[in-house]
């Protein structure tokens, strides 16, 4: 499987459980992105490397890593922890749900309105279930 499978896969797997999904795919150096819940609950970055740490992926999905890892708040999965993301990323929302409670929600339509015309990289998500 190469990067826009795992990327396919992820929206299926995660659109199975209720998340509203947005997805960007770069060609020129090898990487997906997909926002979830309108970026309240972070985004995942697939690639076959690490990428610049200044960047806000919460998580990453990494084909070519050896073992997954933590730094700097952010998460690095190896393909053999596939099914530690998905739970890890349930888990951060279990976690912002009682947090914020219904402001999980409210935060999510604020973000929606608030990136509608932006230019950029939220201007290049493209809708995968836009169910919100």
């Amino acid at each position: 499987m190469n990067i826009r499978d795992y990327m396919y896969k992820l929206l299926s797997d995660l659109d199975q459980q209720g998340y509203i999904l947005r997805y960007y795919e770069e060609y020129s150096t090898s990487h997906c992105c997909i926002e979830i819940d309108h970026g309240v609950n972070g985004f995942i970055r697939i690639s076959d490397h690490k990428g610049k740490d200044h960047y806000p992926y919460r998580f990453n999905l990494i084909l070519d890593l050896k073992e997954s890892y933590k730094q700097d708040g952010n998460f690095y999965y190896s393909l053999n922890d596939y099914k530690k993301l998905l739970s890890d990323i349930n888990k951060s929302r279990d976690e912002q749900l009682n947090k914020l409670g219904f402001s999980y929600y409210e935060n999510m339509l604020q973000n929606k309105k608030n990136n509608k015309n932006k230019k950029g990289f939220l201007a290049k998500l493209r809708n995968y279930n836009d169910k919100f």
